[in-house]
């Protein structure tokens, strides 16, 4: 008689090597899945900051990102003829409500030299608060920093330039909480 089949050890012995590294491999994987949602929010926010600026350049108008930081929403306005704004369909977004999203103004970067997020600071004479980022017709920009962070602490840093209104992206180290 030929016994082709396997012992009740041998299945045992294969679940608990599959239970252990199952085990192992899961909480890897969480970390994995957030931080994709970290550099998705990212992209999305460059994506909606490039439209802006090349929109603005192309119609010679002036185009608004706006950053809801307590809802992680953000949107886009064209400015009118009447010089008011008016919302536009395209560049809006919403960001997983695990993502932290922190906007301060280049000025305020500048006055306290530090990467800590001080108070959000307006810019000298400009009643735009720094959730607003205004991309004009002849390529600038109004110069902000928007931090994108995790809960395990892992961070992204959306530096515009306002010379060029282009983005800088930078990975941020882990963020220690005690």
């Amino acid at each position: 008689m030929d016994d082709r089949g396997f012992t009740l050890v041998e299945l045992m012995v294969v679940i608990i090597v599959v239970s252990i590294l199952t085990a192992v491999m899961v909480p890897q994987f969480t970390g994995t899945h957030e931080e994709e949602l970290l550099r998705a929010a990212g992209r999305d926010l460059v994506g909606a900051m490039k439209y802006a600026s090349s929109q603005a350049v192309t119609r010679h108008q002036v185009h608004r990102l706006h950053i809801d930081p307590r809802k992680g929403a953000f949107w886009l306005e064209a400015e009118t003829r009447f010089r008011d704004f008016e919302r536009i369909s395209e560049g809006a977004g919403r960001m997983d409500e695990r993502i932290t999203v922190f906007v301060r103004s280049s000025r305020a970067v500048l006055e306290t030299g530090t990467s800590e997020i001080p108070p959000p600071l307006p810019e000298e004479g400009d009643p735009v608060p720094p959730e607003v980022i205004r991309f004009r017709a002849d390529g600038t920009a109004d110069g902000r920093e928007i931090e994108l962070r995790d809960r395990s602490g892992f961070g992204l840093r959306l530096v515009v330039n306002p010379v060029t209104s282009r983005i800088l992206l930078i990975r941020l180290d882990r963020e220690v909480r005690s």
